[in-house]
């Protein structure tokens, strides 16, 4: 009902370049000083009218794809919520509810 991954991504980025942190999206030629991996959640409460989302994140020490198969260095969970209609601007609403999960 929402592109989940793209909504958390340009949240994301917008959340750690406020912190002046360099970031990308993962791709297979990707260098870094760490890799990121959120999984984006969300929930609609269709009789309150609130997008409700949970972010969890965890952060690995190498930037590649096979460090994400071992134990990560932190993880970190942030939560939000945002009031708003499903059958009106549903992006809007989602990318506030991940945006609030993010500054927590």
């Amino acid at each position: 009902w929402h592109n989940r991954g793209e909504s958390a991504d340009k949240v994301s980025a917008s959340a750690f370049q406020s912190q002046h942190y360099t970031t990308s999206s993962c791709t297979a030629d990707a260098n870094g000083q760490a890799l990121i991996v959120i999984e984006p959640n969300m929930f609609y409460n269709p009789q309150m009218g609130v997008f409700h989302s949970q972010i969890p994140a965890r952060v690995y020490t190498k930037a590649s794809a096979d460090s994400a198969l071992g134990k990560p260095l932190l993880t970190a969970k942030g939560e939000g919520q945002s009031r708003g209609w499903i059958t009106y601007n549903v992006e809007n609403f989602a990318q506030k509810s991940y945006q609030q999960a993010f500054d927590r």
